[in-house]
């Protein structure tokens, strides 16, 4: 199982809408978890007005409910990694635990937000399975400089990284097919 960790600011509706999208990629259900608020203290860069992605990262990792597959934070604000001067999620494989900002993603097209933010949770799940960037720009797993890339790319997964992502899950969950029940 895949549990979604909601923060406050994240639209509740908006990460509904985008929980089937996220169970059908990667064939297992999904837990909304509870929103929760943004975690203060080292995480927040006063400096740059915006979130450091790493420490929000270890901070969802650390909420990982035993017997979950994979965890994913969602956050409002704006967060940022080591030489980006912004970052639109970022992932461990090590702990599979994600976090993906919506901050970015942002548009007064609902429909195009939330394609958006799918698309993002599942780039950045698609690294807690060890997947790499990919160069086909319409693989979910493209890497995203911006908006246009974003958009471009979709949520889906070419074949390559699909029968990738496939092999993973089987090494996880066995030999089965990947379709959790």
């Amino acid at each position: 199982m895949i549990h979604v960790l909601v923060y406050d600011g994240v639209e509740m509706d908006a990460v509904n809408e985008v929980v089937p999208g996220v169970e059908e990629a990667f064939g297992l259900r999904v837990r909304v978890m509870e929103a929760r608020p943004v975690p203060a203290g080292e995480a927040y860069n006063e400096k740059r007005d915006q979130y450091r992605a790493g420490s929000l990262l270890a901070q969802v990792a650390g909420m990982k409910p035993g017997g979950a597959l994979r965890i994913v934070g969602i956050v409002a604000p704006d967060i940022q990694a080591g030489r980006f001067n912004f970052v639109y999620g970022l992932a461990s494989p090590d702990e599979g635990a994600a976090v993906v900002s919506v901050y970015r993603l942002r548009t007064p097209e609902e429909k195009r937000f939330r394609k958006r933010v799918l698309t993002e949770i599942v780039h950045e799940l698609g690294h807690t399975f060890g997947m790499d960037h990919c160069h086909i720009e319409r693989c979910v797993m493209h890497f995203s400089t911006h908006l246009g890339d974003v958009d471009r790319k979709g949520y889906r997964f070419c074949r390559f990284c699909r029968r990738e992502l496939d092999g993973a899950l089987a090494d996880i969950l066995g030999d089965r097919p990947h379709v959790e029940k």
